[in-house]
């Protein structure tokens, strides 16, 4: 998979399609930028200062290939549980507090098409718990994170071309509110979640 743009061409790329258009990610034109295709099923764009979509609870999410405008991956996050409990003998939270993540995942058939990715992760490693002063955790992923709950509840790691799932993942954070990020691409860029 050929290497993502840096942030400054993200900006810019959201920058060309802020005219209403909602949040997804890009794949094509030998580089993968955040844009928008025209759906409202995306909801509103709106960019944080760190150059990441900001999504609601509930609101789509896309990887979409920019040749074409067909979506190669769609997610939801379906709901943010704070300290909810764990399902197993997982043990206390080394960092203070488990935040459970449900989301709905759905991939084209033909997502490894044209230079697409042959997956997509949904690792608790891409994803991040921002405090509220705006300074992000070096890990907000644990041990005891993903002992939390049984295997039956928790998201595949790794999806593949045509799959639909609705899982969870843990998140191991000092805080008990914050902002949740997931960035499965190697430069900046991805989406938010306010919680």
């Amino acid at each position: 998979m050929r290497r993502h743009r840096t942030i400054a061409a993200l900006v810019a790329a959201l920058a060309m399609v802020l005219g209403g258009c909602a949040g997804a990610a890009s794949i094509g034109a030998g580089a993968d930028r955040t844009t928008a295709p025209e759906d409202d099923r995306f909801g509103a764009m709106v960019v944080s200062e760190r150059g990441n979509l900001i999504k609601d609870i509930g609101v789509l999410a896309a990887i979409v290939d920019e040749r074409n405008g067909v979506s190669r991956v769609e997610f939801t996050v379906d709901a943010i549980e704070v300290d909810p409990g764990c399902a197993t003998d997982a043990g206390p939270a080394l960092n203070g507090h488990f935040v459970v993540v449900t989301i709905t995942v759905s991939t084209a058939a033909t997502m490894s098409e044209n230079d697409g990715p042959a997956e997509i992760s949904f690792d608790p490693s891409m994803w991040w718990i921002i405090g509220p002063d705006g300074a992000a955790e070096e890990s907000s992923s644990s041990e005891a994170a993903f002992s939390c709950l049984g295997e039956a509840e928790l998201l595949p790691v790794g999806l593949g071309p045509g799959e639909n799932h609705t899982g969870k993942i843990v998140l191991d954070t000092a805080h008990a509110t914050g902002t949740i990020l997931y960035a499965p691409f190697v430069e900046p860029g991805g989406w938010e979640w306010q919680y």
